[in-house]
């Protein structure tokens, strides 16, 4: 099997569980939405980002280090799975005790507080999910990640509709998405243990699990700040519930397609990870650039649909309360291509040992993220934070390619015909009169296709196989 073969495996077994959770996930928010409208929804999004913000630092990139380590080192997996498992525990509890203290700092209070900490406990539960699973990812076995993930959504969709029929608010929002994570982190930890038998790890494994992951650790918390900060400064700054609520649903729609670029990553990530080890620099950039192509071409229809459709969608998928969120989404719209070009980069950089680079590029992200956001909330309000986000993201790719460029080379992915077949598609949605926004999106993703398969097909023989 070729090199990108066990990379679209991969990324098709992770597919199923990226699936199933984005959906489950996109619609928790449309549900949500409905029934919470826009200001309800606002605080249960402020109060999601407070917990996935704060179990970041729980997670503390041991999950991606075990993985890496798992397909490094297998004779060793036993020892260093239940090493990091043990302490992604305990980093949860001193999450959980953080949060309690910091509570009144981003305005909670009162039952809006218990929401707070309920998916706070959701998102650690999340994490030890995502560190059991890590065995079979470094083993390149996501069918097992893939069916335990699904499981688990299955549960919490249930839950979502049983909040929206029965008691349709916040803090019951938070129960059910608390309890559906636990569950999924018992199961997770039940195959772990089936696979690998549990052992007791000694305090110097700890203390070396610890320091070996801190890069990851770091490049993960400073990814996650500039993901969700956003949202708990928008609450900080006085900004009402109903505005961070139009924010958030058209920041979700916006991220549904992450789940593309994130699969391949994924399963990009084990392949390149053992080709850098071998010192194959050339199939490593050869993998890296049809993985990449492979991303922003699934994602560049839905940056399209954005710009020509925004209106439609959100009026489509949340009613009329969140009219605000048209021109957000507007603005948004470069950003699945920006996140699709980035997961490769992450990916390529962790797997060739570059996490300390990682690290510096996402803590200039970090420092230009909240320095755009205290500077353009004030000015802009929710339009400041979707321009900051943006911003962001191409710093980030800016940064990224600089660096694969100084130490690799050249990535030459042929991406000139997916650009040729997104401008041609923005053109064909202009021509669409009046306000059809579904005719507008059928349109350009006709139109797309219809050019990119034939230069991707006339390109094939020009790029070399893997």
């Amino acid at each position: 099997m070729s090199n990108f073969a066990r990379v679209l495996r991969n990324a098709a077994n992770l597919g199923t569980a990226e699936a199933a959770g984005r959906a489950v996930g996109f619609v928790r928010t449309v549900v949500l939405a409905r029934v919470l409208h826009a200001a309800g929804y606002g605080t249960f999004a402020a109060a999601m980002a407070f917990g996935v913000l704060l179990a970041a630092l729980a997670e503390a990139g041991l999950s991606y280090f075990t993985a890496r380590e798992v397909a490094r080192a297998p004779h060793a997996a036993r020892r260093l799975v239940w090493t990091a498992y043990v302490l992604h525990a305990a980093l949860c509890v001193a999450a959980l005790a953080l949060g309690l203290a910091v509570l009144p700092l981003f305005r909670f209070s009162g039952q809006e507080a218990l929401a707070a900490m309920l998916l706070l406990a959701g998102a650690c539960a999340d994490g030890m999910t995502g560190q059991a699973l890590a065995l079979f990812r470094g083993r390149q076995r996501m069918g097992v990640e893939a069916r335990v993930v699904t499981f688990g959504r299955f549960v919490l969709l249930i839950g979502v509709i049983a909040v929206a029929v029965f008691a349709p608010t916040v803090l019951w929002a938070a129960a059910v998405t608390a309890v559906g994570s636990a569950l999924t982190a018992a199961i997770a930890l039940t195959v772990a243990a089936l696979a690998e038998r549990p052992v007791r790890p000694k305090r110097r494994e700890l203390a070396a699990v610890a320091r070996a992951a801190l890069p990851f650790a770091a490049s993960g918390l400073l990814s996650m700040i500039y993901f969700r900060v956003d949202v708990l400064l928008l609450r900080m700054l006085g900004i009402a519930d109903a505005p961070i609520g139009a924010y958030s649903a058209a920041y979700r729609v916006m991220e549904a397609p992450r789940s593309a670029p994130g699969v391949v990553a994924s399963g990009f990530f084990p392949e390149a990870a053992r080709l850098a080890r071998e010192g194959d620099r050339g199939r490593l950039l050869s993998l890296g650039a049809r993985s990449l192509t492979l991303v922003v071409a699934a994602v560049v229809p839905l940056s399209v649909a954005f710009v020509s459709a925004p209106a439609f969608i959100t009026r489509t998928l949340f009613g009329v309360d969140f009219s605000g969120s048209a021109e957000l989404l507007r603005i948004l719209a470069p950003m699945p291509v920006l996140m699709a070009m980035n997961a490769i980069a992450i990916a390529l950089v962790n797997a060739s040992g570059g996490q300390r680079r990682v690290v510096t590029i996402f803590s200039v992200c970090t420092a230009v993220n909240v320095g755009a956001n205290l500077l353009l909330i004030p000015l802009l309000g929710v339009t400041g934070a979707a321009i900051a986000t943006v911003l962001t993201e191409a710093v980030e790719l800016v940064a990224f390619v600089l660096w694969i460029r100084a130490n690799f080379g050249a990535l030459r992915a042929p991406l000139t015909g997916v650009a040729v077949a997104g401008a041609t598609a923005l053109a064909a949605a202009a021509f669409v009169p009046g306000a059809q926004g579904l005719w507008r999106i059928v349109v350009a993703t006709a139109a797309y296709l219809g050019v990119l398969v034939p230069l991707l097909l006339i390109a094939r023989r020009g790029v070399a196989a893997v």
